[in-house]
């Protein structure tokens, strides 16, 4: 960085950045530093808080590779593009640390101990297992235990100003209006140590039937675990004096405008379910279309959540922890029926490459009706073109995409055939104590976003970053597109003809 831009980047935050200048100096620990969410909030923090002292990332070894190795090629992912080019030697503010979860102490050595206890500022414990098909003891020693070793680990820091735990919208999600409190926990750890007990002592694990019965209005483990992690927060913060927050973001999709638009680490969250539509392989959706779908862009999500801590340490009047909500539910709903025309007309702009149908949807909120039409739509046909595909000699593959379709949509079916109201008082409070330089810096009011453009921007980032596709369309493209589409229509008139055909046929006999 030459010394001019340097000077000039400096004098942007004397000059009344209040939150960049909250974290100038600052040491922080994060975990969950390679995850969708982690990965904006590293990135954030290294381009825009230039001042600031240390990041210390909380990551375990894997598949053979060291930390470093792992740091290596996590900063090779494209979002840190735009920090390349601007602050090229960041990396001198970042220290990888192994750390397990699941381990007691979390795995640190003594001397990764020692450095964390004496130097760290902010604690972000944002790791989590999001799986909803995970045995419920590892779940329960991610995301339960895991969370209260990091809070003996904070309970240990001599110069820890707040603790943040990053949790989810759906913590509580029996309530259909979630409001920035607390609620009650499901259980205490020592029935969480019970459950990991016995689940681990069984093969195959707990029964469905027990697991229903031990998480009651909890639809599954992932969010049975999160409410009582955020339930020792609030415990840990009875007995300290270091401010504590917990930050429920809804989900959490491609950022709006920073650092590059559109972008999709995976096929997490709703990329999964778009992938298979624009495929032309899921045509079924669960879902009501007069819904608000709760989402939320990553950018945004991450500087509400910077915003949050700041408010934390800088403005928090009350005692006890405090719950920041960030979601649109009430800030600016997105209803799909609102873009639908929007979503389609995209995917006729950049249709995938290998597309196997031509892509439509029809969606209904009950799972008898969603079943139902599963089988005509998507196993019937699959089997159809499995027989074809057999007696042409090839691999029938069509049946097994059905069914991983619909595996997919099973879990996810309570999440997007329900509408809830999250609450966001606490964090739209927080815009009245920014200035115009932190507007421009951690910019999260939900209330100025254009979800037409938001919509447009992710499935071009799925198309671009999960695909690997060029959003430039081939001419084969096009045609495969318009072909299907012919097909399609084709079919449909057929099976109408077919119908009325045979509607003919029965009100003939029932005549005569």
């Amino acid at each position: 960085m030459n010394s001019e831009k340097w000077h000039s980047e400096n004098e942007n935050c004397n000059n009344g950045g209040q939150i960049r200048q909250f974290y100038a100096g600052k040491k922080i620990l994060l975990t969950g530093c390679s995850g969708f969410f982690g990965t904006g909030i590293v990135e954030k923090l290294l381009r825009t808080c230039l001042e600031i002292d240390k990041i210390y990332l909380m990551i375990r070894t894997k598949k053979n590779m060291t930390i470093e190795e792992r740091m290596e090629k996590y900063f090779q992912c494209p979002i840190f593009d735009t920090l390349h080019k601007k602050n090229p030697n960041f990396m001198v503010k970042v220290q990888p640390i192994y750390g397990d979860l699941q381990k007691a102490n979390l795995g640190f050595s003594s001397e990764d101990c020692k450095l964390l206890t004496e130097n760290v500022d902010i604690v972000i414990h944002n790791a989590a297992d999001v799986s909803f098909t995970t045995r419920i003891s590892s779940i329960l020693k991610t995301n339960v235990l895991g969370t209260k070793y990091m809070l003996d680990l904070a309970a240990k820091c001599s110069r820890l100003k707040a603790f943040v735990y990053v949790s989810t919208a759906y913590s509580h999600c029996y309530n259909k209006r979630i409001g920035e409190k607390f609620y009650s926990p499901p259980c205490d750890l020592n029935m969480v140590e019970d459950v990991i007990r016995s689940d681990e002592s069984t093969l195959d694990g707990l029964s469905e039937v027990t697991l229903r019965d031990i998480l009651g209005e909890w639809p599954n483990a992932y969010t049975f675990s999160k409410s009582i992690a955020e339930s020792l927060v609030e415990n840990f913060s009875r007995k300290t004096s270091i401010p504590c927050s917990v930050f429920r973001p809804s989900i959490v999709i491609s950022p709006y405008d920073e650092p590059v638009s559109g972008w999709v680490a995976n096929v997490n969250g709703p990329a999964a379910p778009i992938i298979m539509i624009n495929l032309g392989v899921a045509h079924v959706i669960p879902i009501g279309m007069a819904n608000a779908l709760d989402i939320v862009p990553l950018d945004l999500a991450v500087n509400c959540l910077l915003a949050t801590i700041w408010d934390l340490t800088v403005h928090k009047k009350s005692k006890g922890s405090q719950v920041y909500n960030y979601g649109s539910s009430l800030w600016k709903p997105f209803h799909m029926i609102r873009y639908h025309a929007t979503y389609f007309n995209e995917v006729k702009k950049h249709p995938f490459e290998k597309m196997l149908w031509y892509p439509f949807i029809i969606t209904t909120n009950r799972r008898y009706c969603f079943l139902l039409l599963n089988v005509l739509i998507h196993i019937i046909p699959a089997v159809l073109a499995d027989l074809v595909l057999m007696l042409l000699g090839k691999r029938r593959r069509a049946l097994d995409v059905a069914w991983k379709a619909t595996k997919l949509a099973d879990p996810l079916f309570y999440f997007i055939t329900t509408e809830w109201i999250l609450e966001v008082n606490n964090s739209q409070n927080i815009l009245p104590h920014m200035n115009p330089t932190d507007y421009e810096e951690f910019p999260f009011d939900l209330g100025r976003i254009d979800w037409d453009r938001c919509v447009s921007q992710y499935l071009r980032g799925i198309k671009l970053n999960v695909m690997k596709e060029s959003l430039d369309i081939a001419p084969a493209t096009k045609k495969r597109y318009q072909t299907l589409k012919i097909a399609h229509y084709s079919l449909c008139i057929l099976f109408l003809l077919f119908v009325t055909f045979l509607s003919y046929r029965i009100v003939c006999s029932t005549c005569y």
